[in-house]
């Protein structure tokens, strides 16, 4: 800011550059210096500008290597890629100028290293590689520069950022420096390029890298090792994710709140659940994902009491909200252990959340309610008896605006309780109810819980044509293929999305079309049946 002030001082006093008079002597030095102070003051595009009007005033200041430099710098922090080639092959060719001293043809401009790395510093940002790996090449052939260590890095960065991670993955492989240069790779260049291989889903890449740059003597710092990190906890390497961490506190780098999060997982994934908590207490400022993984190993492990215990300790002591998350592990754990009275206390937690989220979405942030935390929410009131408080539950939540869709298996769930109780004309309205508001096909499941409900009410009419529905489908399957007749929402213990029911009856089966007429007529009839007395 001082420097743009003393230009316009020796404006005033006729020792910089204006227009219709000569430029003095040491113009050219007032300009880049200029151009640099704009670009330091986050303002690239107004150096630009600056630096096109120099040339263009009658004065004819006639830039040198260091303006055509800061010009360079500037289109750097720009991006703009184009301009920067632009001016690196306006330095190697004569150039002509007019002012009012005459005219004069400015010689050819060496182009040196760091006019090269700007502008490939420039094509890094644009995420243009074939123009940086051609600067590059240009350097030695043209140019007569010998690349550096940073030219090649820029040129790496350039084939990270534009989604060529083959090419800078190979580039660290093939030694552990550039060629021809004498500096080695930095530890950002295998920072960097592990990014990309992140985002490029190349995980064994990734774990690849980190062992080269320690087999390389490099030291990784932080960022490093929370990227190696979090692919490990990913893949559900937890022996590599310890080692790791041992590698990183032995060096003295502690990891970012992503890196610990993860270590704190795979001690509770080995079942290791005191060094969890230990370690988890020494964390200067934990956060909730913290204490989510370390509840979610105690509700597995059955350490019911320790996971209430530590609940209250996350909100007393360090101050942390539980999230939906943290809720919906201790209120499975609950139910696991056949404590309904602690089960319905956090779920109306939950319950709260969810209707906070719903009327004030600004202000319940982190507290979205999702598919898991609302199927323990129904599963807690059946416990506690609240069959009708259930059903009521996902019939309201179809009808709220933004609410997550109601899953497959807290029907099953529901469907299940209510074939105990016999109570099948609401086991059909629910049948019903998943086909016409979810637009799902209950599961042969779903229909044996129905079945059921009809067979302990007495209804055996009913829980014949279902069992027809059954056979139906049995024989549909063996037509159709096993996957394409039955929407079984289980496949190895993961849950999988069922098919949606067609929007048009020319692409349902035969099947699917007579199992939609006969459970709407079930439907009807049990309605009719239930006002009038039979």
């Amino acid at each position: 800011s001082e420097a743009l002030a003393l230009l316009e001082d020796l404006k005033a006093c006729g020792m910089a550059e204006a227009p219709g008079r000569p430029a003095p002597r040491g113009s050219h030095l007032v300009l880049a210096a200029t151009i640099r102070a704009l670009t330091d003051l986050g303002r690239p595009a107004e150096a630009l500008e600056r630096f096109d009007q120099a040339r263009g005033l009658a004065s004819g200041v006639i830039p040198d290597g260091g303006c055509y430099g800061a010009a360079l710098e500037a289109a750097a922090d720009l991006g703009d890629w184009r301009r920067a080639l632009h001016l690196i092959e306006e330095m190697g060719r004569e150039v002509e100028y007019k002012n009012v001293r005459g005219t004069f043809v400015r010689r050819q401009l060496r182009v040196g290293r760091q006019h090269y790395v700007a502008a490939m510093r420039a094509c890094a940002k644009a995420g243009e590689s074939e123009q940086a790996l051609a600067l590059l090449r240009d350097m030695r052939t043209r140019g007569g520069v010998r690349p550096d260590e940073k030219c090649h890095r820029w040129a790496l960065f350039a084939c990270c950022q534009d989604a060529q991670w083959r090419r800078a993955y190979a580039m660290l492989l093939e030694g552990p420096a550039p060629p021809s240069c004498d500096a080695p790779w930095t530890l950002p260049c295998y920072t960097t390029t592990m990014r990309a291989l992140v985002r490029a889903g190349q995980t064994e890449e990734v774990l690849a890298l980190w062992d080269l740059l320690l087999v390389r003597g490099l030291a990784p710092d932080a960022g490093t090792g929370d990227i190696a990190l979090s692919v490990a906890g990913k893949q559900k390497k937890w022996e590599l994710v310890k080692a790791i961490f041992d590698e990183l506190q032995g060096r003295g780098v502690e990891p970012y709140e992503a890196g610990i999060g993860v270590v704190i997982e795979g001690l509770c994934q080995q079942g290791q659940l005191k060094e969890a908590l230990a370690f988890l207490r020494q964390v200067s400022a934990p956060n909730v994902i913290m204490f989510t993984s370390v509840l979610s190993g105690m509700g597995r492990a059955g350490e019911l009491a320790g996971a209430l215990a530590l609940l209250e300790e996350m909100e007393t002591k360090a101050g942390v909200t539980p999230d939906h998350v943290a809720l919906t592990c201790l209120v499975d754990a609950c139910l696991k252990a056949g404590d309904v009275e602690n089960a319905g206390r956090l779920a109306s937690r939950l319950e709260a959340n969810a209707l906070a989220q719903v009327d004030c979405p600004g202000q319940a942030e982190g507290m979205q309610e999702d598919e898991r935390s609302f199927g323990v929410r129904v599963r807690t009131m059946l416990e506690q008896g609240y069959w009708e408080d259930a059903w009521r539950t996902i019939k309201d939540a179809e009808t709220v605006e933004g609410h997550v869709p109601v899953p497959a298996m807290s029907y099953s769930v529901l469907l299940n309780a209510a074939a105990k109780e016999g109570r099948w004309r609401d086991a059909l309205e629910m049948l019903l109810h998943m086909r016409e508001k979810r637009g799902l096909e209950p599961s042969t499941v779903d229909l044996s819980s129905a079945i059921n409900a009809c067979r302990v009410g007495g209804e055996t009419r009913t829980a014949l044509k279902l069992l027809e529905l059954l056979d139906l489908r049995r024989r549909a399957r063996g037509r159709l293929g096993k996957r394409a007749a039955e929407p079984c929402h289980r496949n190895g213990g993961k849950v999988l999305p069922r098919r949606e029911v067609a929007e048009n009856e020319e692409d349902l089966s035969p099947y699917q079309v007579t199992y939609g007429l006969v459970l709407d007529l079930l439907a009807r009839q049990a309605s009719s049946a239930s006002q009038t007395p039979p």
